[in-house]
């Protein structure tokens, strides 16, 4: 897979992401079940996968995957990440809490 600057990335980098991704969200939903209120349960999911995805800086930065243009595009998308947090706490209530 090309990687738009004349590079190889490696196939399997983005499959991998996906699949603990998905293997996170199962176990985050077995876990948790529906004891806890939706705004806690949402609370402690991104309270993990925080964690998560700050254990994978070390093996991202030895790849050489993180270089300055990935953190200007994070610092650029910075400012939006309070108006997530404030629709998220806005449009919680009004998700059913019965599946």
């Amino acid at each position: 897979m090309d990687d738009g600057e004349g590079g190889k990335t490696p196939v399997h980098m983005g499959s991998h992401g996906i699949g603990v991704s998905r293997l996170l969200g199962a176990i985050m939903s077995l876990s948790n079940g529906s004891s806890l209120i939706m705004l806690a349960f949402g609370g402690t999911s991104a309270v993990f996968f925080a964690a998560i995805n700050l254990a994978k800086w070390p093996p991202y930065a030895w790849l050489g995957l993180i270089d300055w243009r990935n953190m200007a595009t994070s610092l650029a998308l910075l400012p939006l990440a309070p108006l997530g947090v404030w629709l998220g706490v806005k449009l919680t209530p009004h998700v059913p809490q019965a599946l």
